[in-house]
C-alpha cells in the first residue's frame, strides 16, 4: 500500500522548485530541468499546448493537478469542478513559463560549482526535511533520485544567477529598509534570544555505533575544555581534526551568525541555549541532530522585547532582494512570451463526476 504523506511533505513538494516559475502555495511542483518522456507517452497523451516546437501533454498537466488536489484534500478544502478547471488553466500557463525559461537557460553559459549544489542539497535536507531519512522518503514519493534532485537545484541556481546578474543585494538602500523596519517593529515583540553560530559535525551514514559514541564523547570533552579556542571557526577546525582522525568521511561546517528566539527552538535546544545567561563567547553543550551533533557558539544575548534593526536587517534585505529578483523573473517571462510562438488547445477534460476513482 502506498504511503499517504501529510501536509508538510506535500507542501514541500510544491515549494522545492516553484520559485522558478513563480508558483503560489497552491501551485504544483515545477522545475526547468529536462524531464525525459517516452515516445509512446507523447503519442498517447493529448497535447494541451505547444511552446515553439515543444509539446505539453495532458499527462504532464494531470500529474501536477494531482499534487494540488492532494493539498486541497489535506487542508479539507473543496476541489470541485470549477476549482479544478481554474487550477488546470493555471498549471498549463506555468508549464508554458517553464518551457520558456528552460529554453532560455539552455542558451546561457552560466554554470554552478558542484560543491555549491552539494551545499544547497544539504541545506534543504537540514531546513526542510530535518533528516536524511525524511529526504529519501520524499524522493521515493516523487519517484526521484538524488541525482534528479541535485539537477533541479542546479538548474534553479543557474536561473537565479542569470536573472540576478544586475541585482546587488548589498546595494539595496538601507534607509528603505529602516523605514520598513519602523512600520513593522512593534507588531510582535520577540522572546528571549541569542545570536549564535552553529558548528556542526556530520557523521556518514555508514558510521558504526561505537565510533559514533566515541566521537560524541570526544567532542563533548572538547566543548567542556574550550579555553584553547576563541571563535567558532577555530572550534570547527578542532572538531574537524578530532573527527577525521576517527573517520576521514566525517565533515564539519560553521553557519553564519544569526539570531535564535527561544520560542522558535526545539525544547532541548532552548534548554541548552537559555539555561545559563552567562554563556557568551563560548560554545553550548552538545546537541544531537539527525545527521550528527551540533553546538552553538554564543555571541550575544537579549531579553524579551522589540527586536533591534540589527537583528532583522538581513531578513529585510533578503526579502527586498527576493522581491527584486521575482520582479525581474516576471519581466523575463513576459519578454519570452512576447517573442515565442505559443498555442493553447481547448480542453476536453471530463468533469470530476465523470472521472473514475482509482
Amino acid at each position: 500500500m502506498a504511503t499517504r504523506f501529510t501536509i508538510p511533505m506535500i507542501a514541500l513538494a510544491v515549494h522545492l522548485s516553484c520559485w522558478i516559475v513563480g508558483c503560489d502555495t497552491e501551485a504544483d511542483e515545477v522545475d526547468v530541468s529536462s524531464t525525459p518522456t517516452s515516445v509512446a507517452a507523447q503519442t498517447e497523451s493529448p497535447v494541451v499546448a505547444v511552446v515553439n516546437d515543444r509539446e505539453i501533454t495532458n499527462d504532464e498537466v494531470q500529474a501536477r493537478l494531482s499534487h494540488i488536489e492532494e493539498l486541497y484534500r489535506n487542508t479539507q478544502r473543496p476541489f470541485d469542478n470549477e476549482t479544478r478547471a481554474a487550477k488546470r488553466q493555471e498549471v498549463i500557463q506555468r508549464l508554458v513559463d517553464r518551457e520558456l525559461l528552460r529554453h532560455h537557460l539552455a542558451e546561457s553559459d552560466i554554470e554552478v560549482d558542484p560543491d555549491v549544489v552539494d551545499e544547497k542539497v544539504q541545506r534543504r535536507i537540514d531546513t526542510e526535511f530535518g533528516s536524511t531519512a525524511a529526504f529519501h522518503r520524499y524522493l521515493d514519493s516523487e519517484d526521484l533520485t538524488v541525482g534528479d534532485f541535485r539537477e533541479r537545484l542546479r538548474e534553479e541556481t543557474r536561473l537565479k544567477q542569470l536573472i540576478a546578474q544586475d541585482v546587488d543585494r548589498d546595494e539595496i538602500d538601507e534607509q528603505k529598509l529602516r523605514n520598513h523596519y519602523e512600520r513593522i517593529a512593534n507588531r510582535r515583540p520577540a522572546d528571549d534570544r541569542v545570536r549564535a553560530s552553529t558548528v556542526s559535525v556530520e557523521f556518514p551514514r555508514s558510521i558504526d555505533g561505537d565510533t559514533r559514541r566515541q566521537l560524541r564523547a570526544m567532542i563533548s570533552e572538547q566543548l567542556d575544555d574550550h579555553s584553547e579556542v576563541g571563535s567558532p571557526v577555530e572550534l570547527q577546525a578542532r572538531l574537524d581534526e578530532i573527527g577525521t582522525d576517527l573517520d576521514p568521511s566525517i565533515s564539519t561546517r560553521t553557519g553564519a551568525p544569526r539570531w535564535f528566539e527561544r520560542n522558535q527552538l526545539r525544547p532541548r535546544t532552548a534548554r541548552v541555549l537559555f539555561a545559563d545567561d552567562t554563556l557568551i563567547d563560548r560554545p553550548s553543550d552538545i546537541i544531537d541532530t539527525a545527521t550528527g551533533v551540533q553546538t552553538y557558539w554564543i555571541h550575544d544575548r537579549r531579553g524579551a522585547g522589540i527586536r533591534g534593526f540589527d537583528e532583522v536587517e538581513n531578513l529585510l534585505r533578503d526579502r527586498a532582494y527576493r522581491s527584486q529578483i521575482e520582479k525581474r523573473r516576471r519581466e523575463l517571462v513576459q519578454q519570452l512570451r512576447s517573442d515565442a510562438t505559443i498555442s493553447i488547445h481547448a480542453s476536453d477534460e471530463p468533469p470530476l463526476s465523470e472521472i473514475a476513482e482509482p
